[in-house]
């Protein structure tokens, strides 16, 4: 095909646009696809060589650079209004792939319309070898920054985020490249977002790296604390251009350190010495603050130290054979002592043990000084061998059950009170095989019901036991403890002996039944055996005689010969009398010359006189006592029921009424009660008007009876003595006036009066100096009944301004058994106000050593009539002997009354009776008389 000559592209031109673009192939065609130009740069093609101008480029069909004319034949190519540009691979003859850029461009037509369009092809195979490259060099670094688990971030100088990976992304909240472009201010708080921008300023304004501490709150919530490092971005000449940052999550190595500076710092700081030693040497490498102020030594001198020099017990072959063993068993606990610097020693228990650290032993110990701790198991044990010994003397033991376990906790003392061996394995049956069989089942099933109801406690309970054979009686009580759900777990329980105590209550009771004289029933068990009869005469609708009987002109006998004299007759009165009444008659001596005898199953009066004959002609007989014969005669007075009355208080009062009639009538007469009796209750009626005229007058006095201390022979007390004179009527004696204010609650504003007037006289005595003790006030039976008499002793004491512990309030035998079950919680609440408690005239009464034990008693008052034999009378040295030891085994004082004579004062003083008050100490006195007597009774006091 002839050529086409280049008459529009000058040869010149092609020519530069060859040297200017070595790397590209350049061809231009007309409108026919035929070359009207071609550059001779190859680009590793082979195939388009053969070209030469005036040939079609659709001839050639080898060399895929030219792939685009395919798609562009020669209509289609003259349609061509724009570029058209594409990418294609060709595989050399060398057998190499390479990358070409080819773009056929439609030219601007010109008048002579040549050429038509312009082919370039340029070799990109380095290039897009190096774009590969790039590429992969960029996934690399986005893969590196985005795993990266650190924040890695970089801002512009505006501080907008240019940078940001995945972590950061996280820590911002946002989806990938959401951050780009905008400020801390937009995701945290002002705060936060201020302080993070002064940071970037500082790197900036230093133009070097900076690092520092910040805690971040990630978008659900948790703080995380970063370590931040911040370097200067700058361009190749230098000039800032923003900031980068990686910051790391130092959270929990924050924490590690912390802990591990905590742990130092408490192992430092532990208050038990701590001392790390080598396994081996026993050279001490460690000691905290502890050890060094243990020991009085400095760290620095410790750790220059071994065990050794501060442990005495060990040298070194001790610590060699001690190490080795340790080795052996890893860990051990025992106790020690420790040498301080000063020389000092005390002892240490010591807890060891070894532990391995890269491959070497260490000895830890813990060194605790016990001095405190084996003073007070020193004291514990010297406690408890007291507790073992005290309760040994009060033959008092303890016991723990176990209900659960079924287990049995006994004390030494119980032991012994069982009579088992201690030695022996301890069952719960051995405690229930020793309760006496009749006792048993009674015993057992009080102790289980205790145990499930915890208001019904197991206390006071007193059963007999079987001890080799022999029969003791024993006491227990025990407190049981219950789980939340009321399920009992164990019981803490005593046991007392008491077969000694009790053969003792049964010898006080009987002597407080009974005469200790003649051995006959007293006023308590002649109206208790009255009471028995009534019952039974008003089953039978018999009557029941109450004859009185008295010994005409019996002082005489005392004062002409002698009271030894009178007691001798007495019993032997006693003696015929008994032999008479034997089982078929009670009889009793109610007072000193004065005996009873009731009289049964009687039809008519006049049978009365028949019985009584017998026991009248026993006395004619004249008594014989040392040679000297005493005829005694008698008077008799006699009441009967039910025609006299229904109460035995009547009957004994009326008979002894019926009595002093026969003695009117000319003695050694008998008289049975009658009109007597209509006289006699008009008299009380009088009384008794009389009566309410002085209590409104306030026309009565108090007399005081000193009460001394029989050891210091001081005196310690008086006992205020209620008096009455009338005008008219004189002196009238508290027996006659007493009961007839209880009988008409009279008693209860007279005994306010009382207790007021004797408290303001105490408190004036104390005041002026005159006496300091104790002043001690009669109590009705009527007053406590009242509900109120705690709140009329406080409110004497507070207007008065006296002390409770100055105020004692005594009240009869007789009278505090009246109703026990409530004075005793009346009792309870006067002595927490702190008075002290009497019982006055002990032993007359009829109380029950049960509920004595259970009264808040200070003092036992030993009547005047056990103190009035004393201390010729065995029996009455018995008696009083034995009021004393049980005033003394229950913790209370004991007084005597009525001392009259040296030798009594002298042998209660020595029977070890605290403390007495009778007229041969002095008798009641105004209160005028009180500082006098005081004063004298210094002066008297080393002659009694």
């Amino acid at each position: 095909m002839p050529r086409v000559p280049p008459t529009f592209v000058q040869e010149d031109i092609l020519e530069v646009m060859q040297v200017a673009l070595p790397d590209r192939m350049i061809i231009f065609l007309d409108d026919e696809g035929r070359v009207v130009f071609c550059s001779n740069t190859l680009l590793g093609c082979d195939d388009y060589a053969v070209y030469s101008l005036g040939q079609s480029i659709y001839e050639h069909s080898t060399c895929g650079v030219f792939e685009v004319f395919r798609s562009y034949p020669k209509a289609r190519l003259r349609a061509l209004k724009a570029p058209v540009t594409s990418t294609v691979s060709v595989t050399t003859s060398k057998g190499e792939v390479g990358t070409f850029l080819t773009t056929l461009a439609p030219l601007v037509k010109t008048s002579h319309g040549s050429i038509a369009f312009l082919f370039s092809v340029v070799d990109q195979t380095a290039l897009t070898a190096a774009s590969q490259a790039l590429s992969l060099q960029k996934d690399l670094l986005k893969n590196v920054l985005h795993n990266l688990p650190d924040v890695v971030f970089a801002k512009d100088l505006e501080g907008r985020f240019l940078v940001c990976n995945a972590q950061c992304e996280a820590l911002l909240g946002v989806a990938p490249s959401q951050a780009l472009g905008r400020k801390d201010a937009d995701f945290f708080a002002p705060e936060i977002a201020q302080a993070i921008r002064a940071q970037d300023a500082k790197v900036l304004e230093l133009g070097v790296v900076q690092i520092n501490e910040e805690w971040l709150r990630y978008p659900d919530g948790h703080e995380v604390l970063f370590e931040t490092t911040k370097a200067p971005l700058r361009t190749e000449e230098g000039a800032f251009i923003g900031i980068l940052g990686i910051a790391h999550d130092i959270t929990h190595r924050k924490r590690l350190e912390e802990h591990l500076h905590l742990t130092q710092f408490s192992v430092d700081k532990a208050v038990v010495p701590i001392f790390w030693i080598d396994a081996v040497s026993g050279k001490m490498f460690y000691v905290n603050e502890a050890a060094c102020e243990s020991l009085g030594y400095t760290k620095e001198e410790l750790t220059q130290l071994g065990v050794i020099d501060i442990d005495p017990n060990f040298d070194q072959v001790a610590w060699d054979a001690h190490a080795k063993n340790l080795n052996r068993i890893r860990a051990s606990h025992f106790e020690t002592l420790h040498r301080r610097k000063d020389g000092s020693i005390f002892p240490v228990e010591v807890f060891a043990s070894i532990f391995v650290y890269q491959g070497k032993d260490y000895n830890i110990a813990f060194a605790i000084n016990i001095s405190e701790r084996l003073e007070k198991e020193a004291v514990l044990a010297k406690k408890e061998a007291m507790l073992r010994a005290s309760q040994r003397i009060a033959k008092v033991g303890s016991w723990e059950l176990d209900i659960e376990q079924k287990t049995l906790v006994w004390s030494d003392e119980t032991y012994r009170i069982f009579g088992i061996d201690p030695v022996r394995p301890l069952h719960i049956e051995d405690s229930m095989n020793a309760i006496h069989p009749e006792d048993r089942e009674a015993t057992i099933s009080a102790y289980w019901a205790s145990t499930q109801d915890p208001k019904n406690p197991y206390h006071d309970m007193v059963h007999r036991i079987v001890v080799e054979g022999e029969v003791r009686f024993v006491h227990e009580q025990c407190e049981t403890l219950h789980d939340a759900t009321g399920k009992p777990l164990r019981s803490i329980g005593t046991v007392r002996d008491v077969t000694d105590e009790r053969a003792l209550m049964e010898q006080i009771e009987y002597l407080s039944l009974h005469d200790p004289l003649t051995k006959l029933p007293n006023q308590l068990l002649l109206k208790r055996e009255l009471g028995y009869a009534l019952k039974r005469a008003r089953k039978t609708h018999t009557l029941v005689a109450v004859c009185f009987i008295d010994l005409d002109d019996f002082k005489y006998i005392n004062d002409l010969y002698s009271h030894e004299t009178g007691d001798r007759i007495l019993q032997e009165v006693a003696h015929r009398l008994q032999e008479v009444a034997n089982h078929s008659y009670t009889l009793a001596r109610f007072g000193a010359d004065e005996f009873v005898v009731i009289v049964e199953e009687i039809a008519s009066p006049s049978h009365v006189i028949a019985k009584l004959d017998a026991f009248l002609h026993v006395l004619k007989a004249p008594f014989s006592i040392e040679g000297r014969d005493y005829t005694m005669t008698v008077s008799v007075g006699i009441s009967l029921s039910p025609n006299d009355a229904n109460e035995a208080e009547d009957l004994i009062k009326f008979a002894d009424v019926a009595m002093h009639q026969a003695k009117h009538l000319g003695r050694n007469k008998y008289a049975f009660y009658s009109q007597v009796l209509s006289d006699q209750m008009g008299q009380r009626m009088r009384i008794v008007a009389h009566f309410k005229k002085a209590l409104e007058a306030r026309s009565f006095t108090l007399y005081y009876q000193p009460q001394i201390d029989l050891g210091t022979m001081q005196v310690v007390g008086f006992e205020a003595l209620l008096r009455w004179e009338h005008p008219t009527l004189g002196f009238i004696n508290p027996t006659e006036f007493i009961p007839l204010a209880e009988e008409n609650g009279l008693i209860i504003p007279l005994g306010k009066w009382v207790l007021e007037t004797a408290c303001t006289q105490l408190k004036e005595w104390h005041e002026a100096g005159v006496f300091t003790g104790t002043v001690a006030v009669n109590v009705s039976g009527v007053q406590l009944d009242e509900g109120r008499f705690t709140q009329t002793v406080a409110h004497a004491l507070e207007a008065s301004g006296l002390g409770s512990e100055s105020l004692e309030l005594e009240i009869t035998e007789s009278s505090l058994m009246g109703n026990p079950a409530a004075w005793r919680v009346e009792f309870e609440k006067l002595d927490k106000l702190g008075v002290k408690l009497a019982m006055d005239d002990f032993g007359t009464g009829y109380s029950s050593l049960s509920h004595l034990r259970q009264m808040p008693l200070d003092v036992l008052k030993i009547d005047q009539s056990f103190v009035f034999d004393l201390p010729q009378d065995a029996d009455a040295c018995v008696v009083a002997k034995a009021i004393v030891g049980l005033a003394q085994n229950m913790k209370m004082d004991a007084l005597a009354e009525g001392i009259e004579t040296k030798e009594q004062l002298a042998f209660l003083k020595e029977l070890g009776c605290g403390f007495g008050q009778g007229y041969y100490i002095a008798k009641p006195m105004p209160a005028s008389e009180v500082s006098v007597f005081l004063t004298q009774w210094d002066e008297k006091t080393p002659y009694m």
